[in-house]
């Protein structure tokens, strides 16, 4: 279940990234960056009745049954409540259509999905398809690289995204979506990008 993901990095007692320099080519952890985790409260029966009944639905509802969002790695990556996805997914839509992509060229269509999370610093939402061939599936594009048809999606289910953020958050970060985390170490004007995730940093540095 996805909530269990979500439960396991939220009893870390004191996470963190051990990071690099940016620049540096021998990627040499020289930078810890402590990161804290922040969930909302359960969703309302309400809202939990607005979560489309699709291939991994019931992970979804398990999921904000507990918790009606999150702000994982110190907002880095945001899990936005179930009330903010038709806001979102109108800006999304907006995004679409302002760039003029054609639907029949994606593997969805612009009304085909839902906007549901937020890596920091990238240029576009995370989509949980909710119609068509690729119901089910949770994808990430920026906004000027649009998947060809016969792309893969970030994850195919609403559960293997969340196990994705919570389990390997480096590479959702750097490499799935491209959003280029960067952190400060309060003295230098030195960016640190993020390599390995530490759960307790009284354990392990």
């Amino acid at each position: 279940m996805a909530i269990k993901s979500l439960q396991t990095i939220l009893s870390h007692k004191k996470p963190g990234f051990a990071c690099y320099a940016c620049g540096d080519k021998s990627k040499a952890e020289k930078f810890i960056a402590p990161v804290t985790h922040e969930v909302a409260l359960p969703a309302s029966k309400k809202s939990l009745a607005q979560i489309p009944s699709i291939g991994g639905s019931k992970d979804a509802v398990n999921f904000y049954a507990e918790h009606d969002g999150a702000q994982l790695y110190s907002g880095e990556i945001e899990i936005f409540s179930i009330d903010e996805w038709s806001g979102r997914t109108e800006q999304s839509i907006e995004n679409w259509e302002e760039a003029g992509y054609e639907d029949d060229e994606m593997p969805y269509g612009r009304n085909d999905f839902l906007a549901i999370a937020y890596p920091q610093g990238a240029s576009t939402y995370v989509h949980w398809v909710t119609r068509g061939p690729a119901a089910g599936q949770v994808w990430w594009w920026a906004s000027t690289m649009p998947p060809a048809r016969d792309a893969s999606p970030a994850a195919t289910t609403f559960r293997g995204f969340i196990d994705m953020v919570c389990n390997e958050p480096v590479r959702f970060l750097n490499e799935v979506s491209l959003c280029y985390t960067r952190f400060s170490d309060g003295r230098t004007v030195k960016q640190w990008i993020p390599i390995r995730y530490i759960p307790d940093l009284t354990v392990e540095v």
